[in-house]
């Protein structure tokens, strides 16, 4: 399984090393790519956001990625070993938020592996993906989406607080209408992400069906 294949992160660091031996590869490009691909350990950049971080343009940024990525490509699948596992765990749990799927991938032994830098190495280098997923954020929270189901954290989000502000508490079947494409317990799966990432949400039993946002105006449990 998963577990027994090498960890991601090395898998990136040998294909640079075999793609520009020696020092072929300026250092400050191979950061530049490193950071705009979400293969440093943190979540991708925008072209702008590297340009603003390394003091270059857009456009400087777009050909020095662009340039290492066609150099990297001839390797790619020698080397990232992981990449079409990986791909398939990640597809399986969506929709959910990324902090559960970078756990699941953690405890298979994958610690350190940001969902973009593996959804990104997808789309450079030719492997498939069953439907695009797409990464966004809600409260400060990463979340994997299916096309589709743009704005849906944000949705639920809101919801779940007009819900508390009028009756104190929300269950969270309360809300699977938001997702009638889901079966029930992905749904429910779904939405305790998105609440669970509010630093206001309080769980009313273990199950965690019930909840209430202290956040919530005139809340009655507040």
């Amino acid at each position: 399984g998963l577990a027994q294949m090498k960890i991601f992160a090395d898998e990136i660091r040998d294909l640079f090393a075999e793609a520009f031996p020696a020092v072929d590869l300026n250092q400050r490009d191979m950061k530049i790519a490193l950071r705009l691909f979400g293969w440093d350990g943190q979540t991708s950049c925008s072209l702008q956001q590297a340009g603003d971080e390394f003091g270059l343009t857009r456009e400087r940024v777009r050909q020095i990625s662009k340039a290492i990525a066609s150099c990297l490509a001839p390797y790619a699948h020698k080397h990232l070993t992981t990449l079409p596992g990986l791909i398939e765990a990640i597809s399986s749990m969506a929709p959910s938020s990324a902090r559960r799927i970078e756990q699941t991938l953690r405890d298979k032994g994958l610690a350190g592996t940001r969902i973009e830098g593996v959804l990104k190495a997808a789309a450079l280098f030719g492997a498939p993906v069953k439907d695009v997923k797409i990464v966004e954020e809600c409260q400060g929270s990463r979340f994997l989406i299916t096309p589709g189901m743009e704005g849906i954290a944000q949705k639920i989000s809101a919801n779940a607080q007009k819900a508390c502000t009028h009756l104190g508490m929300v269950h969270i079947d309360s809300l699977l209408y938001l997702l009638p494409d889901l079966p029930e317990n992905d749904a429910r799966a779904f939405i305790r992400d998105v609440m669970s990432v509010r630093r206001d949400v309080a769980w009313l039993v273990d199950q965690q069906q019930w909840g209430w946002l202290k956040a919530a105006p005139r809340n009655r449990l507040n």
